[in-house]
């Protein structure tokens, strides 16, 4: 009934513009092909996956600077729970899966749209489902625990999110008469859209060779494939990692991702104005270029908390952490 009441009250955000909606329909275009191109080749199941995110990418950046109404809210819900359940069954691994960790996105993208309340329930939904599934399907507890990562993250990013964009406005429209309010309200819905047309510039940047090449006809050999893997993984990092969008570590990253190593970088979505120092950045680059590793977790500490950044090591027979200050020195390691 809240949702109802509310449904004329304008979103913080631009997520109904047509910037938002490109940015998003690249970012999902892009794991579709990743997955379709893999091993072993989707069957079913995934080419429903494929369809409902498609169909819930759409309902959540439905034009125009209200929240969704309930209708619209819960089909995008709907669709990613739907989506996440087929790509469970469908697929062989649900670590670092795109299909899996894009349904998740669709829901946290609920709180910043302004459904508050639709986003509470259906990200407690999304959680249970794939805790229900991945028992059923025999995954061990710490399968479990590392799939449940990416909604959590996304749900609290959000939150976040939309909690930062919320206070910004409110101390703003508190100063102001009813027509300056609106006239913000257009202003901020304006800058929001400019950020991300700016970032779609770039995403087609990066994009627009690859779907030039698969057009053409080129091979999809394997250095192509990976290559798409690594620009679909760069796109991610935009979205979920911003404080970690530094040049000298993006170059490390990317040099380990050709080599065939696993890098997942996970942030705050209110980091994007505070991208990482270059000292820290070097140091960073420095460690993960010279570590003996299968796969590497970089994550931003939320400030206020011990630490920067930090550092996960993972091969087959352990895991090393290594927790930096803001100028890059060690702090902790075990």
């Amino acid at each position: 009934m809240a949702e109802v009441m509310a449904a004329r009250k304008p979103a913080p955000v631009g997520l109904g513009t047509p910037g938002a909606r490109w940015a998003v329909l690249i970012v999902w275009f892009v794991v579709c092909t990743t997955d379709a191109i893999g091993e072993p080749a989707p069957g079913v199941l995934q080419f429903l996956s494929y369809a409902l995110t498609g169909v819930g990418t759409i309902a959540l950046t439905r034009p125009g600077a209200e929240i969704l109404s309930p209708l619209w809210s819960w089909m995008v819900i709907i669709c990613a729970i739907a989506s996440a359940a087929s790509t469970m069954y469908g697929s062989a691994s649900f670590i670092d899966n795109g299909m899996l960790n894009f349904s998740s996105y669709l829901i946290g993208l609920i709180f910043p749209r302004g459904n508050i309340a639709a986003g509470a329930i259906g990200g407690g939904a999304m959680i249970a489902v794939m805790t229900a599934l991945g028992i059923l399907m025999g995954a061990t507890p710490d399968v479990v625990v590392t799939m449940l990562a990416i909604p959590i993250a996304s749900i609290f990013a959000g939150v976040i999110w939309y909690i930062a964009v919320s206070r910004i406005v409110a101390k703003e429209r508190a100063h102001r008469s009813v027509a300056a309010q609106r006239e913000l309200a257009v202003q901020v819905s304006a800058e929001a859209a400019s950020q991300i047309n700016a970032e779609v510039s770039q995403m087609l940047d990066q994009v627009r060779p690859i779907v030039a090449a698969i057009s053409s006809g080129a091979e999809l050999d394997e250095a192509l494939h990976r290559k798409i893997a690594i620009t679909e993984a760069e796109i991610r990092d935009r979205l979920r990692s911003p404080a970690l969008r530094h040049p000298v570590l993006a170059a490390a990253v990317r040099q380990l991702r050709q080599r065939g190593i696993s890098v997942l970088l996970l942030g705050e979505q209110d980091d994007a104005s505070h991208v990482i120092s270059t000292s820290l950045a070097t140091q960073i680059a420095s460690r993960i270029q010279t570590s003996d590793f299968d796969s590497l977790t970089i994550r931003t500490i939320p400030r206020g908390r011990y630490g920067a950044v930090s550092l996960h090591f993972r091969n087959h027979s352990s895991t090393t952490r290594i927790l930096l200050d803001s100028d890059g020195e060690v702090i902790e390691q075990g």
